[in-house]
């Protein structure tokens, strides 16, 4: 089975501006992926849109954790619609990576970028690993909850006699 390197240009583009990979043919298994193949347009980060319409046929949920696939996900059928792909080269499915890295390293697009999780994402999902584990880890050893309670008492303490000497 061989892989297809390809390159996506936006309207007006003369340069790529995403690079990826995919199957040059769908598994004889799957006939809904055949009929991807044959009537729906692969735009990369798993996005595959009607050919006529421009309408998303399948997208990932963490498509928005790419630069490409958060533009995918904003923009209108139309605009969808008017990306051209462009084959660049078709390798062998064990070659893959090499190849998709060299034409990245060759063209450097723009849009081959993953996002960076912000400090709020992160925060989040600290909170939500706080509130979920931590209760019953403290419910299950007292002392170590205790010993909590002491540590944040004698911080905030330190904290307010820093500010009171510093407003002295």
């Amino acid at each position: 089975m061989k892989t297809l390197i390809y390159a996506a240009y936006l309207t007006g583009s003369q340069s790529p501006d995403y690079i990826g990979s995919h199957f040059d043919e769908p598994r004889k298994s799957s006939p809904s992926l055949r009929w991807r193949y044959e009537n729906a347009k692969y735009l990369g980060q798993g996005t595959w849109i009607h050919a006529q319409t421009g309408e998303m046929v399948s997208a990932p949920r963490l498509n928005t954790k790419t630069k490409w696939g958060n533009l995918l996900l904003n923009m209108i059928p139309q605009q969808r619609k008017e990306i051209r792909i462009e084959i660049l080269d078709s390798v062998e499915v064990a070659q893959r990576n090499a190849a998709e890295s060299a034409a990245i390293r060759q063209y450097q697009p723009p849009y081959n970028v993953c996002l960076k999780s912000t400090p709020p994402q992160r925060r989040e999902k600290f909170n939500a690993y706080y509130r979920s584990y931590l209760p019953k880890y403290y419910a299950a050893h007292p002392d170590k909850l205790e010993a909590k309670r002491a540590a944040d008492r004698k911080r905030i303490a330190d904290q307010r006699s820093a500010a009171k000497a510093k407003s002295t």
